[in-house]
């Protein structure tokens, strides 16, 4: 399992819009019916610095969000932002879960493989 989260300020003035392109991924994503593939986005209570969270069966899958073109000017049109300070991206390790990350019986033995190493 790869989990991934990234982290960044904006500008006051591109929050809004920034919103509008994350929603553009996340429904890209979901029109995908990947199972393989978890993705959260949060806003911290100032308004403008944002917690995305990439969650992965496997290296494969992880590929999938940069394919996307509605990612791919999220990411143009965030640069071109000029955001606060250099977004930091962390390479997370799950601990526990009270729910299941993602549905074993669609992705397959895989899945059930990778979470057993990470079963308590």
């Amino acid at each position: 399992m790869i989990i991934t989260r990234v982290r960044y300020t904006v500008g006051p003035d591109y929050s809004e819009q920034n919103k509008e392109n994350i929603a553009r991924v996340t429904s890209d994503l979901k029109s995908l019916d990947r199972r393989d593939v978890r993705y959260l986005v949060f806003i911290e209570n100032d308004g403008i610095t944002f917690n995305h969270f990439y969650l992965c069966v496997d290296e494969e899958s992880e590929k999938i969000i940069g394919t996307l073109e509605s990612f791919k000017k999220f990411r143009t049109e965030l640069r071109a932002s000029s955001p606060g300070p250099q977004p930091v991206t962390t390479k997370l390790t799950l601990v526990g879960s009270s729910f299941d990350l993602f549905d074993t019986l669609a992705v397959g033995k895989k899945v059930e493989e990778e979470a057993a190493k990470w079963s308590l």
